[in-house]
């Protein structure tokens, strides 16, 4: 929340941009130094994984899947709280737009009645995958996207004020916009297509989500003008006996990889089911029943 507007606020802001250096390379500078702070606070936190390996035999690749995870959505969310700072020249203001913008990756897949396409969108669900062990990447692309997206809106603020001021400054502020968004659907349409190519590495000690060959032909075998459709209904994992937690993730870790390999051709439709909920109606008519253990 500093970057940019704590540099306004003391006026320093202009003796910067006077050093011989171009704007992209401030900018860059500036974010990698966010970054690297950041690194070293998600670097301090490998003591539980220490802990871990002291006690047992944690699987090494599911650890660093989910570091790596959480290290990609950090530095695009870095990039957006920039932006938040480029905007205004107080520390209050930037905090706030920052956890605003923030705000809306984290939490879109919570809305209600938000379409599950838009919940695509949501850090949430583009770090399930890392957390399994698996590297997917479509979400690689969606976490580089967002943070190129982000770093764009804040080249395009500090170089405003080359042109705000002149003649041409509405023309060129409409040229920017158009721009913006133009970048915007450029890597909205990248993404499809990396989603939908489908394929990640699968970095468990056991390959749980690696699929076998004859698995694969029969994927590459379905009808493309007679998809499969694969409906599943699960418990929370919080309301999993033990026993049984494993068997959840191995399972939906699976389903996901046919749903990536299969394209269009198979569609993967999983649903969490609360008591009493439409979910757990559904599945009881097609024979599922919760039971105690």
């Amino acid at each position: 929340m500093t970057t940019w507007a704590d540099e306004k606020k003391t006026g320093t802001d202009e003796l910067l941009f006077t050093l011989p250096a171009r704007d992209v390379e401030i900018l860059l500078g500036k974010y990698f130094a966010v970054l690297a702070v950041y690194t070293v606070a998600l670097v301090f936190s490998l003591t539980h994984a220490m802990v871990l390996a002291w006690y047992g035999d944690p699987d090494v690749g599911v650890i660093f899947t989910t570091y790596l995870g959480y290290w990609l959505s950090g530095a695009a969310l870095s990039a957006v709280g920039m932006f938040a700072s480029v905007l205004t020249g107080s520390v209050t203001v930037a905090f706030v737009l920052g956890v605003t913008l923030c705000a809306v990756p984290v939490f879109i897949g919570m809305v209600p009645g938000v379409g599950s396409w838009l919940g695509e969108f949501s850090i949430e669900e583009r770090l399930r995958d890392f957390s399994l062990g698996t590297i997917p990447f479509g979400s690689v692309m969606f976490f580089v996207s967002l943070a190129a997206f982000a770093l764009y809106l804040n080249a395009v603020m500090i170089a405003r004020r080359h042109w705000a001021g002149g003649p041409e400054g509405t023309r060129m502020g409409w040229q920017f916009v158009v721009r913006a968004v133009s970048l915007g659907v450029a890597l909205i349409g990248a993404n499809y297509m990396v989603s939908q190519a489908g394929g990640r590495i699968d970095l468990t000690a056991e390959r749980l989500f690696t699929l076998s060959p004859t698995t694969r032909d029969v994927l590459r075998n379905i009808d493309d003008e007679k998809p499969v459709t694969i409906e599943v209904y699960v418990s929370p994992a919080n309301e999993v006996p033990q026993q049984y937690v494993g068997i959840r993730k191995k399972l939906i870790g699976l389903l996901r990889e046919i749903d990536s390999r299969g394209g269009s051709r198979v569609q993967v439709q999983d649903a969490e089911v609360e008591p009493f909920s439409e979910e757990a109606e559904i599945a009881e008519k097609w024979g599922n029943e919760a039971r105690p253990v």
